[in-house]
């Protein structure tokens, strides 16, 4: 199976959503959202071009969360991947975790060729109650 973002949309469809005709803004993370495997490679290059440092996680073969880099505002990321590996953003220094867009989606697939991602504010701020497991301490 190899996921796109219509896929992605689909299994974010019973999540808490607010949808617009460009974006899927999501305040959690679809469990049945995971990587499938390691068949394909591909590179992302990640601009943060937010105010806020993020931080990159990948969503590992079981949907476990998996913080990768920490990227200042402004600052870039490399990430070599594969197409099948769901990536996320999170801005965790407000006091509380809210999930970034990037490239205009929640959830990142990466494509065959390299690919270039911005990482924005989303038009709402959707806060994630538990920062999808993740230990909010390790990663601010």
């Amino acid at each position: 199976m190899h996921y796109t973002e219509a896929h992605a949309l689909s299994i974010v469809a019973a999540t808490n959503s607010i949808s617009s005709a460009e974006h899927i803004i999501i305040t959690s993370i679809d469990k049945t959202l995971k990587s499938l495997n390691a068949d394909t490679k591909s590179t992302v290059n990640f601009f943060n071009k937010s105010s806020h440092p993020i931080v990159t996680v990948w969503l590992d073969y079981n949907g476990k969360p998996v913080k990768y880099s920490r990227i200042e505002p402004d600052g870039k990321y490399t990430q070599s991947t594969y197409v099948t590996h769901p990536w996320i953003a999170v801005e965790v220094d407000s006091g509380h975790c809210t999930l970034m867009l990037l490239n205009g989606w929640s959830v990142f697939f990466p494509q065959v060729s390299d690919t270039n991602v911005d990482i924005t504010d989303p038009p709402q701020e959707p806060v994630l109650q538990d920062c999808l497991g993740l230990d909010y301490q390790s990663i601010i």
